[in-house]
């Protein structure tokens, strides 16, 4: 039997603002409606998590390249999902993501067995060697290919060496959308000139194909705002407005 995939996939933001809804307060709302707003005229932020992947023989992998995570889990299970990145969701097309050469992160154990992360380290290592005996000229890139490949990975688990796994992770059914030059190059990643973020991946109005805000407060703060007004004015139909409470029965 043919398994039936959502179409959507959702970024969530937030998360440094407020991640519990009944703790939200007037000025976390109105923060909420600021990063929309950012969102919508200015695009996605693309962050560098500081996350580290773990491998085999004490190998290690540090995201280098910025990126934009999404998430394919159903819009009933979004409340959990936002209580660690944020209350805030803004939903695309998959084909949006696949034609900025974003896919399904690549899931791995994060553990000292793990084979992925070793041979990726063992990799980084080889090819900073090359360049500092001038065998590979720096003006190839070729660590910021790797660093392409590194940043979708995602460890399974949230616990580490030598604690019991839990594969939490495998259940956000995460994609990224990943910096290259070559997407830069055309025009579908932005470089803003600051320092966070340094690059955005740029929004049309009609990308977005619906919001999920924390709290009914919220759309309200948003939807009066003149900003909207004037966003909306671009669109046949404004997208479809959802709270996370609302989505808990999709």
């Amino acid at each position: 039997m043919e398994m039936k995939r959502s179409k959507y996939l959702v970024h969530w933001a937030g998360k440094e603002i407020q991640t519990r809804i009944d703790e939200l307060n007037e000025k976390q709302r109105k923060d909420y409606a600021k990063r929309l707003f950012s969102i919508l005229h200015e695009g996605f932020w693309m962050t560098t998590p500081k996350e580290i992947v773990h491998g085999h023989g004490g190998s290690r992998v540090r995201y280098k390249a910025p990126m934009t995570c999404f998430t394919e889990i159903k819009l009933s299970a979004a409340k959990d999902h936002a209580l660690q990145y944020g209350q805030l969701g803004i939903g695309v097309v998959r084909q949006f993501v696949l034609d900025r050469l974003g896919s399904p992160v690549h899931y791995v154990r994060n553990r000292h067995d793990e084979a992925i992360v070793g041979n990726i380290n063992q990799l980084l290592k080889f090819v900073g060697t090359k360049e500092a005996q001038g065998q590979i000229s720096p003006e190839e890139h070729p660590r910021d290919g790797l660093a392409v490949i590194a940043a979708f990975l995602k460890p399974m688990s949230t616990e580490g060496e030598g604690k019991t796994e839990d594969f939490v992770f495998l259940d956000e059914q995460e994609w990224r959308i990943v910096h290259t030059y070559q997407i830069q190059q055309q025009g579908l990643i932005v470089e803003t000139g600051e320092p966070e973020p340094k690059y955005r991946i740029p929004l049309k109005p009609t990308d977005v194909k619906f919001i999920v805000f924390p709290d009914d407060e919220t759309r309200f703060v948003s939807y009066q705002d003149s900003r909207f007004e004037k966003w909306s004015k671009l669109l046949k139909v404004p997208p479809t407005m959802l709270t996370l409470e609302e989505c808990g029965h999709f």
